[in-house]
């Protein structure tokens, strides 16, 4: 009997809560900032007042993937302007509450793939042509949660060969949230034409001269010779070395007139066509103007190389 009176009493004096706060002493959160509604349960769920509640901001989160500690008094500072003056809410805090940020993860290893994927689509050869050595990344990111994109930035390297640095720009729902440097060796394995021993100047190569080379190359000349029939029958600019690479620049098309040729001197007019034996006194390409020599009269003229061993001269 007194035991029950003693129960009664307690109950007349006890508040009655309306609503109970309970902040729990461990939290996961996805956003970057952590909120009531993270960290703390309510009860009952379906009080009016929940979801102004779950909404009051706390701190900051950490970075994706780290963790920090959030001490009672700051969550009582954030949280007693949204309950004061409510008697009939009752909350619960630790002392100390540990916050993690949740985060997805991108591997060394995706940014190397994504490194090479980007430099086969645009570097214009083919993937076994492509030789990559080294590629170096920051190692593995924390990126917040949410829908991941990337893009690709680059140097305007167009021939993507040798030393190259690329940016892969991450977004998280469309927002910008880091920027990752990849770098890496890159070869690419073609063929080429080189000298088998030393050309002189002046010379028409032949096919003896030269060598087709498959081989790997951190760097590339536009202007290298990839096809003997680009080479064989040209003359050489320069003295090219044993065993060096053939450029563009370092060979010509062989004049068809080339000092000491015989040569068909064509005279004409609009009533008389003559021709006579010549013999080329310089070098000359289609146009151009050339000294010959009429070898029957042995006089020297100037006439305009039109094709391989004739020249023409127009007169009055």
């Amino acid at each position: 009997m007194l035991l029950a009176s003693v129960t009664m009493l307690l109950a007349a004096f006890s508040p009655v809560f309306g609503l109970e706060i309970t902040v729990t002493r461990n939290a996961v959160v996805k956003g970057d900032v952590v909120r009531l509604g993270d960290i703390a349960q309510f009860d009952p769920m379906n009080d009016s007042r929940v979801s102004q509640l779950k909404g009051v901001e706390i701190s900051s989160s950490p970075a994706p993937g780290s963790d920090c500690a959030i001490s009672k008094d700051l969550l009582m500072y954030r949280i007693n302007p949204y309950i004061a003056g409510n008697k009939d809410i009752f909350i619960r805090i630790p002392e100390t509450l540990a916050v993690q940020r949740s985060a997805q993860l991108v591997s060394a290893g995706r940014m190397e793939e994504i490194y090479m994927e980007y430099i086969k689509d645009n570097s214009g050869w083919s993937e076994d042509q492509i030789q990559f050595e080294d590629i170096n990344t920051p190692g593995t990111i924390a990126l917040p949660e949410g829908r991941l994109k990337w893009d690709v930035q680059d140097r305007k390297k167009d021939d993507f060969i040798g030393y190259v640095n690329l940016t892969i720009d991450f977004s998280i729902d469309e927002k910008l949230v880091k920027k990752v440097p990849v770098s890496g060796k890159v070869s690419v394995r073609r063929e080429t034409i080189k000298a088998k021993g030393k050309i002189e100047r002046g010379r028409i190569v032949t096919e003896n001269d030269i060598a087709l080379v498959n081989e790997n190359s951190l760097h590339y000349r536009k202007d290298s010779v990839i096809s003997k029939e680009d080479v064989v029958g040209k003359r050489a600019l320069r003295t090219i070395q044993a065993d060096q690479t053939i450029l563009a620049n370092m060979i010509e098309n062989a004049p068809p007139v080339k000092k000491g040729d015989k040569v068909i001197i064509k005279a004409e007019n609009s009533e008389l066509k003559v021709t006579a034996a010549g013999e080329a006194l310089q070098d000359g390409r289609t146009g151009d103007q050339v000294e010959v020599m009429n070898i029957q009269s042995g006089r020297k003229i100037l006439a305009t190389v039109k094709s391989s061993g004739i020249v023409e001269v127009v007169f009055d």
